[in-house]
């Protein structure tokens, strides 16, 4: 926590504390879980569905530790299966990295996430990603409209330090500028599959006779299986089944890659099973 009086880079010691400490604040919000779970990708996984309760959330975009920039994840006021991305640089890109942590704190209600790249106060240094992301966060936690907020740099720190040591995380120095249309810069989709809603992990997946979408064996309850034998069967995922669906076709559609490049069903011909590429 000392390394908030410094000029540097914040460490996820300090970031955590931020949150943790807004967590305690603020009950009703989700996210807020330390930035290492998503390295592992363990965060309690939150609903993209409408009616979710809002999350908030602060990650590296590099998992692996390698990086040294924060951003934030938000849903607040944001549609459903939409996250809104916060960075002090206002780069509107997105690494597998930053897929990932996205895909493992949000559930998607259907096939995609939409990613809403937001205006954000820019940091005018190398190392402030991180105090401009907790401030953001701060702010949003409020209800406030964070793109047409610009920090005072030179009281974001000691703001800081101060609300570590009363144990409340205060809205750091600000003023409103109503200038220009701010908002948002940019979008991107992730797609997801399966019943798991994650990104490509390059794994088997088998293809539902009834619904034609794909999905892992171990998620629809076929991890005892083997290749063969399920390009042999077949295969209905949990939700056809649950609901006694009609086959819409015979075929054997199988694959070893990304369901995006399956062979059409009405083709035939293709095998059952489905082994992901990777795509980016």
């Amino acid at each position: 926590i000392e390394g908030t009086r410094d000029s540097g880079w914040m460490n996820d010691v300090i970031i955590d504390n931020a949150m943790y400490m807004l967590k305690h604040e603020f009950p009703h919000k989700q996210g807020l879980q330390s930035a290492h779970l998503a390295n592992v990708k363990k965060f309690k996984r939150n609903s993209g569905a409408k009616g979710g309760a809002p999350v908030l959330q602060i990650i590296n975009t590099e998992l692996d530790g390698s990086g040294e920039h924060w951003v934030l994840l938000s849903t607040v006021n944001a549609p459903p299966n939409t996250i809104k991305l916060y960075d002090s640089t206002n780069a509107c890109y997105l690494n597998d990295n930053m897929r990932s942590a996205m895909v493992n704190l949000i559930k998607a209600d259907g096939d995609i996430i939409k990613v809403d790249f937001m205006h954000s106060d820019e940091q005018t240094n190398s190392y402030d990603c991180g105090i401009f992301s907790i401030a953001n966060m701060v702010a949003l936690a409020h209800d406030m409209d964070v793109c047409n907020m610009v920090f005072e740099p030179e009281e974001m720190r000691s703001s800081l330090l101060q609300s570590f040591e009363l144990q409340n995380m205060q809205i750091f120095p600000h003023h409103i500028d109503n200038s220009e249309d701010k908002g948002m810069l940019s979008t991107e989709i992730i797609e997801v599959f399966c019943s798991c809603k994650m990104t490509d992990d390059r794994r088997l997946y088998f293809e539902c006779e009834s619904c034609e979408n794909w999905y892992h064996p171990g998620c629809e309850g076929y991890g005892h299986l083997s290749r063969k034998q399920i390009d042999k069967g077949t295969l209905y995922c949990k939700g056809c089944k649950n609901n006694n669906y009609v086959p819409k076709k015979k075929g054997r559609n199988s694959l070893l890659g990304t369901p995006k490049n399956a062979p059409s069903p009405k083709k035939g011909k293709g095998k059952k099973t489905l082994k992901r590429k990777r795509r980016y």
